[in-house]
């Protein structure tokens, strides 16, 4: 039943100064509740198996868990409950779905919504649509019932819109219940199965803390049922009567609005809304909340900026030929350039993420202030690399560095780290030792350089090249990521047959001639360019790759048929293997990449395993002979080597290995927010690297490192980007790209949430790159002590459990 039936809506309004300016109190007859588009959207009927009637649940990949629970549904009686434990990764998730698609208008507007309570949440979303461009994220909302709304106008490509629930990262547990699809730009009244018989008041504005502009507004509301005659609205702020809020209400639903100015010093809110219908008719709602308005963070900013350009005074004094201020520089470059991210934060409304900033950049800047008093116990001299040719030995990346006390130059183990992926690297290779980052992996595809057929664009590879110049001078490592799945247009039109249905960033049959000749073209015009550049670390061979493709490619049956011929020798040797009665190879179907106990699916995962890497060594052979000496790798995704499912995909590290100087991958690894046995996620990430470090004693190259998951909002402490690092390192990762150094203003987008919208995060990892830069000796002991426990790595149990 609903939560409310006995609350009252109460923000108060406290000034440390002045007293507040009188509250505006708007109450408006909400709207006609528009039609629901969503079946048995409160989850009030139950199938087969305690799933929805009318809804599919399937956890894949994943320990997700669905079950409809009774336990304080937002409406009606019942809700959907999920949890999830398993760690956020690419294509990994669990998903409830709508069996029938919902009938929708090209170019009609229409609004998304639904109730969700949870503490944590984690990643999970509501949404669907070409592509799953909608997605409504869940937040947390303290265990209350908080609705969330999106809008959005239907594509030509979204007349059928399967709508669906998905868990992509680990929740405790996270209740849903009363999605509501409907036509218009705002989200109505979502009806319950059964009128409520009770008054009632929601208060729709979240959070216990209020970051608003310059006024601050909270909205209600209000439900008068039928059987009461007429209700009294009494509103009250800063626990006094507003009489403009003292009105007497007919039944039905109410918008209440209550407004007033955010004055610099207020700093607490408090609103009191409640309807008194005689007695057993009555019901109240309270919120309190901290108020944090854009004034107050102007004048924290303008106090920031002056104590930066104190320190930085200050540090300037304490330089010496014997102190190294590597440390207090990534701090000061935080500090300087935040402040101006905060403020173009503030000019677009984002309150919540500057306030954020600011809490993060006043912490620094006071433990900064504290360092410069004692500066020889916290700052030590770190080794810089000078750009130029590495070795690799064993898990080390060996290089020259320089000694910034004494000028002394020694070959030693280079630790890099550094962000990626696209244009803001690039913009601050300048900038970015200062953030204690040295490397950066870009990419550029073929599209760039062959736009049109018979037409070949070196305009974007000659800005590359610039930019290698640049890093080179500012000694920061370049890992060029060669993105083989940017195929120009112009050869999908005229080779028809490489569209093919394809799961991951390779839109185009891999089996197929024609692609590979274009990307040994490719390699073969861009390599010979950057080979001799000083600051190239490596080449990374393809992004996130999986070979997941519709059997129906004729050149993928060939190599599949041509495959077993060579396995087996005789079909009957097959038969007597498989218990299978096929009469020549040519019967043998290429099934869909999928994963099931039975010969023909372990088979097919061999075969694919074998077919993925040797497309890749065909890359490497492309790379090596422009470049012999230029090292490779992939950017494959840790969780495929060990998800049973995944196994379709074509990932082993054992066979990547094979055409690799490098251990790439893409890991991740998330703080758990205090959820779970550990505080963050370190298991999957340590486990593929240790991996890959058994089958190729080689370092391991982690090019996209995530270590927080993308659109996410809740805050991550320092600590965890340190201890994160510090753990792969351990490892064997001796150098990373960490995803992503990018801001954006789109909440939708995969930069959302990242690194460069979080000062401390971004601290920590300066920091701790200087901590691994000047321990690297250690670093690579620990990385090459003896393992003392050998764990057993099978393909075949794996395909055997069931997938």
């Amino acid at each position: 039943m609903r939560g409310f039936a006995c609350a009252a809506v109460v923000l108060g309004l406290m000034s440390m100064c002045a007293p507040a300016l009188p509250a505006r109190v708007d109450v408006q007859p909400a709207p006609k509740p528009s039609p629901n588009l969503v079946p048995n959207y409160s989850f009030e009927s139950v199938g087969p198996g305690g799933v929805p009637q009318g809804w599919r649940w399937d956890p894949r990949n994943t320990n997700a868990w669905m079950v409809v629970d009774t336990a304080n549904p937002h409406s009606g009686k019942r809700c959907v409950k999920i949890t999830n434990g398993t760690p956020f990764g690419a294509h990994v998730y669990g998903s409830l779905w709508l069996e029938q698609p919902i009938p929708l208008q090209p170019g009609k507007t229409y609004t998304l919504s639904y109730y969700l309570r949870s503490e944590d949440p984690g990643v999970l979303w509501v949404g669907g649509g070409h592509e799953w461009r909608i997605r409504l994220n869940a937040q947390p909302t303290g265990g209350k019932w908080q609705r969330f709304a999106i809008s959005f106008t239907a594509l030509p490509e979204e007349q059928q819109f399967h709508l669906r629930i998905n868990t992509d990262s680990p929740t405790p547990g996270v209740w849903i219940d009363d999605l509501k699809l409907e036509e218009g730009a705002a989200a109505t009244y979502c009806e319950p199965p059964e009128p409520d018989p009770n008054p009632w008041i929601l208060f729709e504005t979240p959070g216990e803390t209020l970051y608003v502009g310059d006024s601050w507004s909270v909205k209600a509301t209000a439900y008068i049922p039928q059987r009461i005659q007429s209700a009294r609205l009494r509103v009250a702020v800063n626990a006094q009567q507003v009489q403009e809020g003292n009105r007497v209400l007919q039944p039905g639903m109410y918008h209440v609005s209550v407004s007033g100015y955010a004055e610099e010093n207020q700093r607490r809110l408090e609103v009191e809304v409640a309807v008194d219908g005689g007695e057993g008719a009555k019901a109240q709602a309270r919120y309190e909340a901290d108020l944090r308005s854009s004034a107050l963070a102007w004048r924290e900013l303008d106090s920031i900026r002056s104590e930066t350009a104190r320190l930085r005074a200050k540090i300037d004094e304490l330089k010496t030929p014997s102190l190294d201020t590597a440390y207090p520089e990534v701090t000061l470059t935080i500090l300087e350039n935040f402040t101006d991210y905060i403020a173009e934060d503030l000019r677009r409304g984002e309150y919540k993420r500057a306030w954020d900033q600011i809490d993060d950049l006043k912490a620094l800047s006071e433990r900064l202030r504290k360092e410069a008093e004692h500066p020889n116990e916290h700052w030590f001299p770190v080794p810089r690399w000078i750009a130029g040719p590495l070795k690799i030995r064993g898990s080390s990346f060996l290089g020259m560095a320089r000694n910034p006390i004494t000028g002394a130059v020694e070959r030693r183990p280079i630790i890099f780290t550094g962000y990626g992926h696209f244009g803001q690297v690039r913009e601050d290779l300048e900038k970015l030792p200062r953030y204690g980052v040295n490397i950066i992996q870009i990419e550029i595809g073929p599209s760039s350089v062959f736009p049109e057929e018979g037409k070949t664009d070196l305009s974007e590879v000659e800005g590359l090249i610039k930019d290698y110049k640049r890093a080179s001078a500012a000694g920061v490592a370049i890992c060029q990521l060669i993105s083989p799945h940017y195929m120009p247009d112009w050869v999908l039109e005229k080779y028809p047959h490489l569209r093919v249905k394809r799961e991951g960033f390779l839109q185009y049959c891999l089996h197929a001639p024609e692609g590979r000749e274009i990307l040994s073209r490719f390699i073969s015009i861009l390599v010979p360019l950057l080979k001799n550049h000083p600051a190239l670390h490596s080449i990374c061979l393809s992004n996130e790759p999986v070979n997941a493709e519709d059997p129906s490619c004729k050149y993928a049956q060939q190599l599949w048929r041509d495959w077993l011929s060579k396995r087996h020798g005789t079909i009957e040797k097959l038969n007597s293997l498989w218990g299978t009665r096929y009469k020549s190879f040519d019967d043998v179907p290429l099934p869909e990449p999928a994963v099931q106990p039975d010969p023909l699916h372990y088979e097919f995962v061999l075969f694919n395993q074998e077919f993925f890497a040797s497309w890749h060594r065909f890359l490497a052979d492309c790379v090596h002979r422009a470049a012999p000496s230029v090292p490779v790798h992939a950017k494959a995704m840790t969780w495929n080597f060990f998800s049973d499912s995944d196994q379709r995909f074509g990932v082993d590290a054992e066979l990547f290995g094979q055409f690799s100087q490098i251990n790439g991958n893409d890991a991740a690894n998330f703080y758990s927010h205090g959820r779970g046995e550990w505080a963050q996620g370190w298991l999957q990430m340590a486990m593929g690297h240790d991996l890959q470090r058994s089958v190729l004693d080689a370092p391991v190259f982690n090019t996209e490192n995530h270590l927080i998951p993308d659109r996410e909002t809740r805050r991550v402490p320092p600590e965890h980007l340190r201890t994160a690092l510090w753990q792969a390192a351990v490892h064997g990762q001796s150098a990373t790209a960490i995803w992503v150094w990018e801001r954006t203003y789109d909440p939708r987008s995969d930069f959302a949430g990242s690194v460069m919208h979080r000062p401390a995060c971004a601290e920590a990892v300066g920091r701790t790159g200087l901590d691994l830069m000047r321990l690297s000796k250690e670093v690579a002991a620990l990385q090459s002590a003896p393992a003392d426990v050998a764990l057993l790595y099978s393909t075949a149990s794996m395909v055997y459990d069931g997938g």
